[in-house]
């Protein structure tokens, strides 16, 4: 069983609690950050630095919510955080180490974007790297993204080991903002790189492990990096801190990243061979942060799954939400973690994804919608999954 010490917090926080309703359409800025996690979910170890000294000086601050977000997949197969993401489908209603870009996605795809571009959204994806991977350069489209920008666009980049650096990425947010169509209000989607492995690189750490028996070099790399992603997240909020217009702004990790597993064994105190599935779903949960520069609740979720989390984002970002996202917001509620590695459900309990139990026919309803969505395009309920005129406040 899961710990549950926070479950009162998620219930006080999570889907269903509204930001201040005064404020209409603000600017959107979401950050899915490659491979961003706090490894101390998976079990307690102590560094001579902090590596998230930002967010865990917001941890009580206004405006600001922060949780783990469980996912799908380990050390890659980052688009697939980014299809439960973009669309509030779920991974564990697909084949087992199937990837949702590369196989399904051949048509239009409503989604987040789709939902913010009939609310007047301009809708621009970023990725400082290559555009065709993960077939992204064609299922932006079907999601209806107005652009693309891609690595292929951009220059006089910085990079940080072998990628483009997150300050760089960042400020380089900041500056599509500053370029944007102010006629319109602004929604980023940007997908980093700067963390991505390998992390056997050379970098000088500037994180060192000082609680644990073993020598975990990539592990020591990994964190310190996690670290200038945090810094360079300090830097973004501090600027739209001074923005006068309405900024919301979501940042969160695709999956932990691929380093040592003698690391993984020693915070565990065995073998991952040994792990029971509810123990080996720790290793699947990142970080996400999330702060507005007006009115929303705080506080700590502990349980959501990615597929929930645009919801989340949507709902305090005060947008109308599609018939599909108010029944994201009810499953939620019971089952708040449905994933390829599992569900959980509101008292804790660990269990797989078609396994008999009380939310069995909710979720089999789940499935059935999400199918809709996903592969159904000539049958599709889209009354459901869009903004048509009759589902308009």
């Amino acid at each position: 069983k899961e710990n549950t010490s926070s479950k009162q917090t998620i219930t006080e926080t999570a889907l269903g609690q509204l930001p201040n309703a005064t404020v209409e359409h603000p600017n959107i800025i979401t950050i899915m950050n490659e491979a961003f996690s706090d490894l101390q979910v998976v079990g307690k170890f102590e560094t001579d630095t902090d590596y998230l000294p930002f967010e865990n000086s917001m941890k009580n601050a206004k405006n600001t919510i922060q949780g783990n977000v469980y996912v799908s997949t380990i050390g890659t197969g980052t688009s697939n955080t980014e299809y439960e993401f973009l669309t509030g489908n779920s991974m564990a209603f697909l084949p087992i180490g199937s990837n949702a870009y590369t196989l399904y996605e051949k048509h239009i795809q409503p989604g987040l974007a789709m939902t913010l571009s009939d609310q007047k959204y301009s809708t621009t994806a970023f990725h400082p790297y290559h555009k065709e991977n993960w077939n992204r350069i064609n299922t932006y489209q079907y999601m209806n993204f107005d652009r693309f920008i891609g690595m292929e666009d951009i220059t006089n980049y910085q990079k940080l080991r072998k990628y483009i650096s997150d300050e760089w990425d960042f400020q380089h947010v900041i500056d599509l903002y500053k370029q944007r169509d102010t006629s319109k209000p602004f929604f980023m989607f940007n997908v980093t790189m700067q963390n991505h492995s390998p992390y056997d690189t050379g970098l000088i750490h500037d994180v060192h492990i000082t609680s644990m028996k073993g020598n975990y070099p990539q592990t020591e790399e990994y964190l310190s990096i996690i670290r200038r992603s945090d810094m360079a997240l300090e830097q973004l909020v501090n600027y739209f801190k001074n923005v006068s217009e309405p900024t919301i702004i979501l940042m969160y990790g695709d999956h932990q990243p691929f380093i040592e597993d003698e690391f993984y064994e020693e915070l565990y105190g065995k073998s991952l061979h040994e792990l029971s599935d509810a123990e080996n779903q720790r290793r699947y949960i990142t970080h996400f942060f999330m702060w507005a520069n007006y009115d929303i609740p705080s506080g700590t979720i502990s349980h959501i799954s990615a597929n929930y989390l645009s919801t989340l984002l949507a709902e305090n970002a005060n947008v109308k939400l599609t018939p599909y996202q108010n029944f994201l917001q009810n499953v939620y509620q019971d089952v708040p973690v449905v994933s390829a590695l599992g569900c959980i459900d509101k008292d804790g309990n660990y269990f797989v994804y078609g396994d008999q139990n009380a939310y069995s026919s909710r979720l089999q309803t789940y499935a059935q919608l999400a199918y809709n969505n996903l592969i159904e395009e000539e049958k599709r309920k889209n009354e459901l999954f869009t903004l048509l005129p009759t589902n308009s406040k």
